[in-house]
């Protein structure tokens, strides 16, 4: 049976203090490569911040509240979902090399096993919702389907980034449902079709690291797509994410937005402009140094700064 260092690195910080017989469990959610979660919170994050940056009344408590049911919910649906690919993928993952040492695919988690294991979380994910108004059940509602169906889309579909995009980013609806109920939905709409964008531009960067074995195995993805244009596919993605926050930035000036804001705007684009430049030269000049992997978590940063350009 192969060990399970090989698919997880097991003097990260929030793995080295396990026990050794938690360590599969940890490499089925993936918890030693918190980017997903951090990708999944961010648009959350971003949510939160602008619901309060149109709520004069909202206080720092009501904030660090939210912000910490919000982070846990992150977590644990982006495990679930770790969970749920996972199972849905064991055979497939035995016949890629990659793949083959993931704790299910390698037996050192029974298929049932993984089965309570996804209960567990979706029910604690769950558990969250009554510590958050009504109106945010019926958005939940709609997120655990389409967490349940992302993995099939990866066959069904040639933009499976497009849902999850859709699927991703539903912590911006919870944010502001939690703030303001159904009052102004302009706002979180032009937050949450931006984040759309940007994760259809991150993901397809993050697909290209595996389109020859998609190819072989007939795996969908937006890379697939796009053929010869996949470097103008992404800054169109890219742009098109800025388009919508440059006119939520724009509209959030009357709620006082000001040079702050646009400061942190600038900068962040300028950020990952930067590494979007050494991503392509890289990329057009074919070399083989991670640069999709770097690229893609540069993304994080990213978001964080974005994040606070609602609230300065």
């Amino acid at each position: 049976m192969p060990q399970i260092t090989d698919d997880i690195n097991t003097q990260h910080i929030l793995v080295r203090y396990l026990p050794q017989s938690w360590w599969p469990y940890a490499a089925l959610i993936r918890l030693d490569r918190p980017i997903g979660t951090y990708l999944a919170f961010l648009p959350a994050l971003m949510g939160l911040n602008l619901a309060v940056s149109y709520a004069p009344d909202a206080n720092f408590q009501d904030w660090v509240r939210l912000l910490g049911i919000l982070f846990i919910g992150a977590w644990l649906m982006r495990s679930a979902g770790c969970i749920w690919n996972d199972w849905l993928d064991r055979d497939l993952d035995k016949t890629v090399a990659r793949t083959q040492n993931r704790p299910i695919a390698s037996g050192q988690i029974s298929s049932q096993a993984a089965l309570l294991f996804l209960g567990v979380m979706l029910l604690l994910a769950l558990s969250l919702l009554l510590f958050l108004p009504l109106e945010v059940f019926w958005v939940a509602l709609l997120i655990l389907p389409c967490v349940l169906l992302y993995p099939m889309m990866k066959r069904w579909i040639d933009a499976p980034q497009l849902w999850l995009g859709i699927t991703f980013n539903a912590g911006i609806w919870v944010a502001w449902l939690a703030v303001h109920g159904t009052e102004r939905l302009i706002p979180p709409f032009l937050l949450y079709l931006g984040c759309i964008f940007w994760t259809l531009g991150y993901d397809t960067v993050y697909a290209l690291q595996d389109i020859k074995d998609d190819e072989k195995s007939g795996i969908r993805s937006m890379a697939r797509l796009l053929g010869n244009f996949e470097a103008l596919g992404v800054f169109t993605f890219y742009f098109f994410c800025c388009a919508c926050w440059c006119i939520l930035l724009y509209s959030a000036h009357d709620q006082g937005a000001g040079s702050l804001s646009a400061i942190a705007f600038l900068l962040a684009w300028l950020y990952l402009s930067v590494h979007g430049w050494r991503w392509y030269h890289a990329y057009s000049a074919q070399q083989e140094n991670n640069m999709h992997g770097i690229f893609f978590r540069q993304n994080a940063l990213f978001g964080l700064i974005i994040s606070t350009v609602w609230i300065i």
